[in-house]
């Protein structure tokens, strides 16, 4: 991103479960409980961790929140860069 102009800005990407909306909540803490619990496994944690890949894992409040600052962030980046739809 520095050689873009934006000597400040990491690039990295991520991997998140997403479920559709007006999924219930008892449903969306069950997937998410479940997750962690597998993230957490030190089998399947060094595996990813093999694989370049850091499982984080948490709530879905945490993972909705990361989300819209990752959109918010970007967007900056894309404002900025002054780069148009065509």
């Amino acid at each position: 991103m520095a050689e873009a102009g934006f000597p400040a800005v990491t690039a990295g990407s991520w991997i998140g479960l997403l479920a559709p909306a007006k999924t219930p909540p008892a449903v969306l803490a069950k997937l998410s409980a479940d997750m962690d619990a597998v993230l957490h496994q030190p089998d399947v944690r060094a595996r990813l961790i093999d694989y370049g890949i850091d499982p984080v894992g948490g709530k879905p409040e945490q993972f909705q929140a990361f989300i819209k600052a990752e959109a918010v962030r970007w967007g900056e980046v894309v404002r900025k860069s002054g780069v148009k739809l065509e």
